[in-house]
């Protein structure tokens, strides 16, 4: 079973070792339009040992934050596989959702209630290299009812070139939650993730309880232990999606709770051109930016792109900005949501 971004890349490493066969030469799939591409450079097999690494021996992640999971990834062909590999020297991302075109245009028309499981494709955003394609899987019946509060549970798999077909590499659970003041648990949108062997515990994430940042959207990163929060996002004053989303960035700021300094930041990123614009004014078709710091942890940076990913069921899909009426035969245009409470 392969994936969106899943295909091969190699280049021959000229000037360092030789190379007796002709090695494949593909082209990874193209990021969207406006962000930087690049090829990722892989080590053929029995060429040099990697850096830090003895051979014979599984490398071990070394645990830098008290509630960070320590895992031994493996090596296949070369290529780490397993454990927080898929983010291992990396701490900028982009992330892309698919866009539907039956849901968009019911809708645009006034069918609310369809509402297909979300897709998304994660890529670094440096190389442009493809790291996890994101699968929703839900009821059909509880997410047409109640989206984006439905009960859902979304599979991330590491389509990063060389790795394994269906290498799930995070599980992400989200439960049902009502969409209300943010006064306790049931009211506050969270999730829980674990890692693909679904033993590792990789942290939660939820709306802060009480009140849920009053004016600003504020949410509470908590470790593998879930104890101790790691870190905190914090959204803009009052107005989150609808149309203002075509005609800015939506910036998220992510802190660490006990210096409350800045470790990095996430952008909902306003859509390029006409038919971008076009594509997220009639649906959904969200383009988000994740910026870290590089002495974040590994753990934290795969609990942050499960945080992104919740974050755009509890900002951005509320339904098109734009909707027609059949039966009255009028437009509506949200320009923007109040965010109040939770």
């Amino acid at each position: 079973m392969s994936y969106p971004g899943q295909q091969a890349q190699a280049q021959s490493l000229a000037g360092t070792v030789p190379v007796a066969t002709a090695v494949p030469v593909e082209q990874a799939q193209p990021v969207p339009q406006g962000y930087v591409t690049g090829q990722q450079v892989q080590q053929p097999a029995l060429a040099l040992p990697l850096p830090g690494v003895v051979q014979g021996t599984a490398p071990v992640v070394q645990q830098m934050h008290p509630g960070a999971a320590v895992v031994q990834p493996s090596y296949q062909g070369g290529l780490q596989v397993g454990g927080y590999s898929f983010v291992q020297g990396r701490r900028q991302f982009l992330v892309q959702q698919h866009f539907e075109a039956i849901e968009a245009a019911a809708n645009t028309a006034g069918c609310g209630c369809i509402e297909f499981e979300n897709k998304y494709d994660v890529y670094d955003l440096k190389t442009g290299e493809p790291i996890l394609f994101v699968k929703e899987s839900s009821g059909i019946c509880c997410r047409w009812c109640c989206k984006p509060n439905h009960t859902a549970t979304l599979n991330a798999y590491d389509v990063r070139p060389g790795v394994p077909p269906d290498s799930l590499a995070m599980k992400i659970e989200k439960p049902f939650r009502c969409n209300c003041i943010t006064c306790c648990d049931f009211c506050a949108h969270q999730h829980k993730t674990t890692l693909g062997d679904g033993a590792t515990y990789v942290g939660s994430a939820r709306k802060k309880v009480p009140c849920g940042g009053c004016f600003s959207p504020e949410l509470e990163l908590k470790d593998g232990n879930n104890e101790e929060i790691t870190a905190v996002v914090k959204g803009p004053f009052c107005c989150v999606g609808g149309l203002i989303e075509l005609c800015k960035d939506i910036r998220f700021e992510v802190n660490d709770p006990k210096t409350e300094q800045s470790i990095g930041k996430i952008i909902k990123k306003k859509p390029e051109g006409l038919k971008g614009k076009f594509k997220e004014a009639v649906g959904d078709h969200d383009t988000f930016i994740l910026e870290l710091a590089n002495n974040v942890e590994d753990a934290r940076v795969a609990n942050m792109i499960a945080t992104l990913l919740l974050m755009d069921y509890i900002f951005f899909e509320g339904g098109s900005p734009i909707r027609f009426n059949p039966v009255d035969q009028s437009c509506q245009c949200n320009c923007w949501n109040w965010y109040c409470c939770g």
